[in-house]
């Protein structure tokens, strides 16, 4: 499991210059040029959002789930105990 947060591409600062992997034709990510730990991945042509790992936030607790996405690729064993709305795919973000 992953935890994200997804916010205004406008708010997004980073402590550093953070190493950049375009992923694919439309993703680009961001990760620690120390490290290699994935900080946050976002569209690479007219993002208006990124989907900032929260676990690399210094309080990471802060961060309050609304929803569960990507469902339906769930493994058998996680069992997630919340009555957070799910969603089989991207939900909302789409």
């Amino acid at each position: 499991m992953l935890a994200w947060a997804t916010i205004p591409i406008n708010d997004f600062l980073c402590a550093g210059e953070p190493g950049k992997f375009r992923s694919s034709s439309w993703g680009l990510r961001l990760f620690c040029r120390d490290c290699g730990t994935q900080i946050a991945y976002r569209e690479v042509e007219n993002a208006k959002t990124v989907d900032i790992n929260i676990v690399t936030l210094d309080d990471p607790e802060k961060i309050v789930p609304e929803y569960h996405i990507w469902t339906h690729s769930q493994l058998d064993w996680f069992d997630v105990r919340d009555d957070l709305p799910r969603h089989e795919d991207s939900g909302p973000d789409q």
